[in-house]
């Protein structure tokens, strides 16, 4: 998805690429230190994943839910990553944080 976004807008890839590059050193981290919130991580990721699929929806508009679109194919493989094989806390932290934007 990242990828398609920096093809068509620049400024939206530049700003996810901050979030991108946050989220694989805190990855990075997890690695070798296992104290790290591993759990905030994987919610962190599953936020980007959806938000980046979400974007790349709104930047392709309508041609965005054509079954022949990159941007449904990802939206619907974000979507099936947020609830796949999700330990209970993740689930928790995905739905506080998707209520916090209503």
């Amino acid at each position: 998805a990242h990828r398609l976004l920096e093809q068509t807008d620049t400024v939206t890839s530049a700003a996810l690429s901050k979030r991108l590059e946050s989220c694989e050193r805190a990855f990075a981290s997890a690695i070798t230190d296992p104290s790290e919130d591993r759990l905030g991580l994987r919610t962190d990721v599953n936020a980007l994943v959806l938000a980046t699929s979400q974007i790349l929806m709104a930047t392709s508009k309508g041609r965005g839910f054509l079954s022949s679109h990159p941007a449904s194919r990802l939206c619907r493989q974000a979507l099936f990553f947020l609830v796949w094989s999700a330990p209970e806390p993740v689930r928790e932290s995905t739905i506080s944080r998707l209520l916090a934007l209503v």
